[in-house]
């Protein structure tokens, strides 16, 4: 469900929401409503739940800019370590929910889909020497993916899970996090621009 992170996967959103509806996308993401730990992160991201047996140790996540602006390009990153090497086919799923949809379509405002990790994540940063990005190896990883919002995406608070897996199914990390989608006019009412009320800048860890 993504862009191509989100690119693709938000203007397929868009046509759920808009042309099709709000279509009933509602999956149940199997943790409920207890949170695991925090993230170092911009917007605040945590784990779903435990993360003993996660692939994947996350150090933090940025997505730039913060908030994000309707019609115009971000940048999603997340910095951690693969405890080893990971296959090829490994999957991602990928939840997004509009916090602020109106009553009568709040049980209709979830877009989900499965998707293959390296079309997710196809860019990853790991040791300079190697030929190929994805999969990725046991070690330091920085993964990171461009997208856009579609300006027909409405404003507002929205919820993203990011639940990444092996090919046999074995955790590679799960997050959950909220964040905001305003016009890119409110930076220019403002007097600021989009870059200049991003926070963390793209390359900045925590």
């Amino acid at each position: 469900m993504f862009f191509a992170f989100f690119a693709l996967t938000i203007l397929k959103a868009s046509q759920a929401l808009w042309i099709q509806g709000f279509q009933k996308l509602l999956v149940d993401d199997g943790y409920g409503s207890l949170a695991g730990p925090s993230i170092p992160s911009s917007p605040p991201f945590h784990h779903c739940s435990s993360v003993d047996d996660d692939l994947f140790f996350i150090d933090w996540i940025t997505i730039f800019p913060n908030p994000l602006a309707v019609d115009a390009t971000f940048l999603f990153q997340m910095n951690g370590t693969f405890a080893r090497d990971i296959e090829a086919n490994a999957t991602v799923f990928l939840n997004l929910t509009w916090n602020d949809s109106p009553p009568q379509f709040r049980n209709n405002s979830s877009l989900w889909g499965t998707y293959d990790f390296c079309s997710v994540f196809g860019s990853i940063e790991q040791d300079s020497l190697r030929d190929q990005e994805c999969p990725p190896v046991k070690g330091n990883a920085l993964l990171r993916k461009l997208g856009f919002v579609p300006f027909l995406y409405p404003f507002g608070n929205y919820t993203l899970e990011i639940n990444g897996s092996t090919k046999d199914n074995n955790p590679l990390f799960c997050i959950q996090g909220d964040f905001e989608i305003k016009s890119k006019f409110s930076y220019l009412l403002a007097g600021t621009s989009i870059a200049e009320q991003g926070g963390a800048t793209p390359n900045t860890p925590f």
